[in-house]
């Protein structure tokens, strides 16, 4: 081979190699590569003021996840708007909440209805009193209302969790129902 063809070959496989590292590279950074995380959908109906997409999300106090997106959509028939929040799970050695035994958590339908009947309930919570930012914190309500296991309908793919009212919530709901 020629001193010229060989310069193109070496030219070739070097630009063939740069663009194989650079697909590579998106691939990975957009996350089509890998594991993919759960996803739960759950619909708030009070203001979502200060929450945000990537808000953490908590169980018993250990950071679990992020908040992927928040949606807003108007009510048949009504005149309000739903706002689906959709949390992703990440799994990682130091956070996780599967069950050791079995290798199984929420994205099995039937774990995640019993652990509703038992009364798993996702409620926003104040993660900085000085930003005024918003966190999801998922915790079992044992005196929680009962929810009928299939119930609630998944969003886009993703199951429902049910939420409720947060203790500052409830005592505003408190202090307007006080008669004047």
């Amino acid at each position: 081979m020629t001193e010229r063809g060989t310069k193109a070959l070496i030219g070739a496989f070097v630009l063939g190699a740069v663009a194989l590292l650079t697909v590579l590279t998106l691939l990975l950074g957009s996350g089509l590569l890998g594991d993919r995380n759960p996803t739960f959908a759950l619909f708030f109906k009070t203001s979502l003021k200060g929450l945000v997409q990537g808000s953490p999300v908590y169980f018993k106090g250990i950071r679990i996840g992020k908040v992927k997106s928040i949606h807003i959509h108007p009510s048949l028939g009504e005149d309000t708007f739903d706002t689906p929040v959709i949390i992703e799970i990440g799994y990682t050695d130091s956070n996780s909440i599967y069950d050791d035994d079995e290798d199984v958590f929420l994205e099995d339908i039937p774990i995640l209805d019993q652990l509703i009947s038992r009364g798993l309930r996702a409620r926003l919570g104040i993660s900085s009193v000085v930003t005024g930012q918003l966190c999801v914190e998922m915790d079992m309500y044992p005196n929680a209302e009962p929810v009928e296991p299939g119930s609630l309908p998944p969003y886009k793919g993703s199951p429902q969790i049910p939420t409720q009212l947060s203790s500052l919530d409830s005592a505003i709901a408190a202090i307007e129902n006080i008669p004047l």
